[in-house]
């Protein structure tokens, strides 16, 4: 199963959601461990990193070369409106 390592930036989105999103946003990512393209392919100049839409916060995360891991680079917040 490939590790999961998340960026700075991940860890501080991550601790800013309130806890019931957190708790999803945690399960989400570890079923990524087994399904890794479960997430939409980004376009353009974001080709390399997939999204995993969960409750309207959208977490951004690429896969690492040779099955070494899935990188959590950082959690889109939903829009205001």
């Amino acid at each position: 199963m490939p590790q999961v390592l998340w960026s700075l930036t991940a860890e501080r989105d991550l601790s800013r959601t309130p806890a019931p999103i957190r708790e999803l946003l945690v399960a989400r990512v570890e079923l990524l461990q087994e399904y890794p393209l479960l997430g939409k392919a980004m376009q353009g100049e974001w080709r390399a990193f997939r999204q995993l839409v969960v409750s309207g916060y959208g977490i951004v995360y690429q896969l690492l070369p040779e099955n070494r891991g899935i990188f959590i680079s950082y959690i889109r917040f939903p829009r205001a409106r």
